[in-house]
C-alpha cells in the first residue's frame, strides 16, 4: 500500500492547508476529525493477506451480506424495518429498502459495492470450486435485487456502468449478452414494479424536488469554488458557508453538495482533488496490472475491486459516498484489495522474468 500513501498525505495536506486559509480553523478541524478512514489503508496493509485466510473471510462476508440481502428484500414489500423497529418510506405500493442501515442511499452504496466486487471476481475465473460460484452468483443475484429496492438513483446508474464494463472486460461477446440482459430484466422489473417505473421517470423529470434540489446545491458548490479555487474553504464549508453562497431556489436539504467531486473542490480546490483523483489512479493502476498479470484469487479479487471502484466513481458524480463512513470504509478495503493484487502480481512478475 505504499504507492497510494504520497497521494493520501496529500489529501490530508490539503486539509490542514484549507482549514487554516478557512478564516474558521477551529470548526473546519471538528469537521476534519471525522476524515479518519483514508488511514485504513495502512492498517489493511499490515495484514497477512494469504489466499486461505482472505478467502475465508471474503466466504463470511458474503454469507452475512446475503442475509441482510435476503432481510431488504422482505422489507420492500412489508414496509417494516424489522432490524431496526420502525416504517419504511413508501414508494407507491412498496416501500424503500434500508438493509441493516438507517438510509437508503448508505445501503445502496455499500451492497453495492460488495456486489459488484463479487461479480468481477466471478467473471475473472478460475480458483474457485462449483459450489462456491453457485453460491457467489447466488449472492451476486439477490444483493443486486436488493440494491435495487433501495431506489438510490445514483447506485442504479453505477450497477449499470459496473456491469457493462465488467462484461466489456471480458469479450464483445459478453458485452452484447449483458446489454441485452439489462434491457429484457429492466423492461420486467418496470413492468412488475410501477414504483421502479417512477423512480426511473424522475430521472428525467425537470420538476421533480430531488432534481431541482441537486442543480441548486451545484450551482452554490461551483460558487464557492469559483470564490476560493486553488485552496477550498475548508473542511465542512459547504454547510457552514453555505448561506453565504446560496444561490436561491428550491433547497431543502443542503448537508452536501450531492457531488464527491464537487464537496472535495468546496473545502479543498484543486489541490485535493489532485489527491483525491491521485488516490483512485493509482488504485485503478495497480488493479488493472493484477488483472492483466496476476492469476489465481488476487487477480480475481483485483476484478471485482476495479468493477465495484469503478461504479462508486461514477455514482460519486451525482452523490457524496465519500463522506459517508459506511460507504468509505468499504470503498478504502477494496482499494487495499486492488493495491495489494497489484503488489503481489508484480513481485510475481519480476520472479519469473528474473529466473527466464
Amino acid at each position: 500500500t505504499a504507492k497510494i500513501l504520497p497521494f493520501i498525505i496529500l489529501y490530508y495536506l490539503a486539509y490542514l492547508l484549507s482549514n487554516a486559509l478557512s478564516g474558521d480553523f477551529a470548526s473546519s478541524m471538528r469537521s476534519f476529525s471525522n476524515e479518519w478512514l483514508p488511514m485504513t489503508i495502512i492498517f489493511w496493509g499490515t495484514l497477512d493477506w494469504s489466499e486461505k485466510k482472505f478467502q475465508r473471510g471474503l466466504d463470511i462476508l458474503i454469507s452475512a451480506a446475503s442475509v441482510f440481502s435476503i432481510c431488504a428484500i422482505v422489507q420492500h414489500f412489508w414496509g417494516w424495518n424489522f432490524l431496526r423497529g420502525k416504517p419504511l418510506e413508501p414508494i407507491g405500493h412498496f416501500f424503500i429498502a434500508l438493509g441493516p442501515f438507517d438510509e437508503h442511499l448508505t445501503f445502496g452504496g455499500v451492497y453495492f459495492l460488495l456486489s459488484f466486487f463479487v461479480l468481477g471476481y466471478l467473471l475473472s475465473g478460475g480458483g474457485m470450486t462449483i459450489l462456491r460460484k453457485r453460491l457467489y452468483w447466488a449472492f451476486f443475484a439477490i444483493s443486486a435485487i436488493a440494491v435495487i429496492f433501495s431506489y438510490a438513483r445514483s447506485i442504479w446508474i453505477a450497477m449499470i456502468f459496473s456491469a457493462l464494463l465488467a462484461a466489456a472486460s471480458t469479450s464483445k461477446k459478453a458485452l452484447a449478452w449483458t446489454a441485452g440482459i439489462i434491457i429484457s430484466a429492466g423492461t420486467a422489473m418496470l413492468a412488475i414494479f410501477p414504483s421502479i417505473m417512477m423512480r426511473v421517470q424522475t430521472l428525467f423529470s425537470s420538476s421533480f424536488g430531488s432534481n431541482i434540489n441537486r442543480i441548486v446545491l451545484w450551482k452554490t458548490a461551483l460558487k464557492m469554488f469559483e470564490h476560493s479555487p486553488f485552496f477550498g474553504l475548508g473542511s465542512g464549508a459547504f454547510t457552514r458557508r453555505f448561506d453565504e453562497f446560496f444561490v436561491g431556489g428550491f433547497c431543502p436539504i443542503r448537508g452536501h453538495p450531492h457531488s464527491d467531486i464537487l464537496n472535495i473542490l468546496v473545502e479543498t480546490g484543486i489541490f485535493g482533488l489532485i489527491a483525491y483523483i491521485g488516490i483512485f489512479i493509482v488504485f485503478f493502476k495497480m488493479s488493472f496490472r493484477a488483472i492483466k498479470r496476476g492469476s489465481g484469487f488476487f487477480k480475481n479479487a483485483a476484478m471485482g475491486a476495479f468493477i465495484a471502484i469503478s461504479g462508486i466513481f461514477v455514482a460519486g458524480l451525482f452523490e457524496c459516498n465519500f463522506v459517508n463512513d459506511e460507504i468509505e470504509e468499504i470503498i478504502f478495503f477494496l482499494i487495499a484489495i486492488g493495491l495489494i493484487a497489484g503488489s503481489k502480481a508484480q513481485n510475481f512478475y519480476s520472479k519469473h522474468s528474473n529466473n527466464l
